[in-house]
């Protein structure tokens, strides 16, 4: 079965952006309806296999991000969610990120991912940690504090087909 006969509207390659749009919009609508009959679900958090599918949930996530934002320009941002979820990633992957790269991962000017860094760091949400070799080079750490609230918000997201 196809990928659009099984519902996964989202890469149905033959479809128009428009067209999947319009499919994705009506199923909200047909959601919201039901929740209104319903009432909210019951919260449920699911098991992950491993960190591996987080991992790859979250990929899918921010690259569903950045999809949205070539079609919708200039409208939604969410910098500190992006930075986080992000250095969730990496650090998952055992990638260190150098404060000097998050503004483009992020899809963010560099003024912006500094500001944000700053909140994060306030928060206690991540650190900076110096190069030991490299004393010009700053890298950015994800605290422990951050990684269990994010998994704790992993843990309510349904798994995601590839």
């Amino acid at each position: 079965m196809t990928d659009a006969g099984r519902g996964l509207i989202f890469r149905d390659k033959q479809a128009t952006p428009a067209a999947r749009l319009s499919k994705i919009s009506n199923e909200l609508l047909m959601l919201a309806s039901d929740l209104e009959r319903t009432g909210p679900p019951e919260p449920c958090a699911i098991q992950w296999p491993d960190v591996a599918d987080m991992r790859r949930a979250l990929k899918r996530y921010l690259r569903m991000r950045r999809d949205r934002e070539k079609l919708f320009p200039k409208l939604f941002g969410d910098p500190a969610w992006d930075i986080l979820l992000l250095l969730y990633v990496y650090h998952s992957a055992g990638i260190p990120i150098q404060v000097s790269a998050i503004a483009g991962l992020a899809n963010i000017p560099g003024t912006t991912s500094l500001r944000y860094l700053d909140l994060l760091i306030e928060q206690k949400l991540i650190a900076r940690a110096p190069d030991p070799k490299d004393r010009r080079r700053i890298w950015i750490v994800i605290t422990p504090k951050a990684t269990v609230l994010l998994e704790q918000w992993l843990s309510a997201l349904p798994l995601m087909p590839e």
